[in-house]
C-alpha cells in the first residue's frame, strides 16, 4: 500500500455566490478555485504528499451597505517524513493581508508557525463581510513553537484607532512572550486614548505547566502606571467625570 499513488485536482470557475447559497441574497461574488493533491503511500511515516491550493472572489459582499471586496488566497503544502509544512500562505481581503508558515512534527508533535497580519481600515474591509462596528487598524507578529501539549508562543500587536461600537480603545502596543512554565512575560503593555494614558509591564502565570489549561487564580506580577484616566474617553455616554492618576503594583 505504500506504493500507492495518487493525483487529485478540483476546479470551480466563476462560481456565481448568490446562486449557489439560496436563501442569503446579500450574499454576492464570483468566486473560483484551483485545489490540487499529488501523494504516494498511506503509512504517516513513508507517506509523501504535496498540496497546493488557489482561492480567488470577486465583487464579495454580505452587506448591501458596502462596498465589495475582492479575496485572494494561495497557499503551498506538504508531508515528508512525517514533517507537514506550510511553506506559504498568502490572503488578501480587500486591503487586509495575511502571511503564514509552518511546519508540525507527527511523531515529536512539535510545531513552529509564523504569523504576521496587517490591517488597515477595518471598517471598510470588514463591513462587505457583515463583520459590523469594527474600526481602526491593526498589526500582528506572532511566532508559536513547541510540543502542541504546551506550545510557547511570542507576539507584537499594535493597534490604531480602535473602536467597537460605542466603545473607543484607542491605541494599543503589545509585546509578550510564553514560557514554558506557563507564565506569559509581557514586556510592553500601552493603552492610549485621547488624554488617557495606561502603560505596563510585568508576568501573569496564565497556563499550567505542561498543559494549556488556565490557571484559575491567574497569579501576577504587574505593575501599571495611569495617567488621565477618562472613563468619557472610553465611552463619553458614561456619567462620569473626573481623572485617575497612579501607580498600580
Amino acid at each position: 500500500l505504500d506504493a500507492l499513488s495518487y493525483s487529485v485536482s478540483l476546479n470551480g470557475d466563476a462560481i456565481d455566490l448568490q446562486k449557489l447559497i439560496a436563501g442569503k441574497k446579500n450574499v454576492k461574488g464570483i468566486v473560483s478555485a484551483d485545489i490540487a493533491l499529488e501523494g504516494k503511500g498511506i503509512s504517516p511515516d513513508t507517506l509523501s504528499a504535496d498540496l497546493l491550493i488557489e482561492l480567488s472572489g470577486k465583487s464579495l459582499t454580505a452587506s448591501p451597505a458596502a462596498a465589495p471586496i475582492d479575496l485572494e488566497l494561495k497557499t503551498e503544502g506538504g508531508l515528508a517524513q512525517g514533517l507537514a509544512t506550510i511553506k506559504k500562505l498568502n490572503a488578501h481581503v480587500g486591503e487586509i493581508k495575511l502571511q503564514a508558515d509552518g511546519e508540525y512534527h507527527l511523531t515529536s508533535q512539535k510545531v513552529n508557525a509564523n504569523l504576521m497580519l496587517n490591517a488597515p481600515d477595518l471598517a471598510a474591509n470588514l463591513q462587505p463581510l457583515a463583520v459590523k462596528d469594527v474600526r481602526g487598524n491593526l498589526k500582528l507578529d506572532a511566532n508559536v513553537s513547541g510540543v502542541v501539549k504546551q506550545p510557547v508562543f511570542d507576539c507584537a500587536l499594535q493597534g490604531d484607532h480602535l473602536r467597537f461600537r460605542d466603545i473607543a480603545i484607542g491605541d494599543i502596543r503589545l509585546n509578550a512572550a510564553s514560557e514554558p512554565s506557563g507564565v506569559v512575560q509581557v514586556s510592553e503593555l500601552s493603552l492610549k486614548n485621547q488624554g488617557s494614558v495606561l502603560q505596563g509591564s510585568g508576568s501573569v502565570h496564565v497556563f499550567q505547566k505542561n498543559s494549556l489549561a488556565v490557571n484559575s487564580d491567574l497569579p501576577l506580577n504587574f505593575a501599571l502606571t495611569l495617567e488621565d484616566i477618562e472613563a468619557t474617553d472610553f465611552l463619553s455616554t458614561l456619567p462620569l467625570q473626573g481623572g485617575i492618576n497612579g501607580k498600580l503594583n
